[in-house]
């Protein structure tokens, strides 16, 4: 597979290690030609970008819930499992 097949695979959101093992490339070469693609670049920095929101959010919901624990100690009341 030329470069131009890694980097459609990788527009249509293949991970590296499928784009090596389907081109049968032998090294990580065809890297360079995928990060220097501005449609690529763009879709892995949303990529990140919706990982890291949904890493917040999570973050978040478990910060609330350790705030209801520590209300719920202050007023006396134990945690059940």
């Amino acid at each position: 597979m030329c470069s131009g097949g890694a980097t459609a695979m990788a527009e249509a959101g293949a991970v590296p290690e499928l784009i090596k093992g389907v081109s049968q490339w032998s090294s990580t070469a065809f890297k360079r030609y995928i990060c220097k693609n501005p449609v690529v670049l763009h879709s892995v920095a949303t990529a990140i970008a919706g990982v890291f929101a949904n890493f917040t959010n999570k973050i978040g919901k478990i910060t609330d819930k350790l705030e209801d624990v520590d209300k719920a100690k202050s007023r006396g009341v134990s945690c059940q499992h």
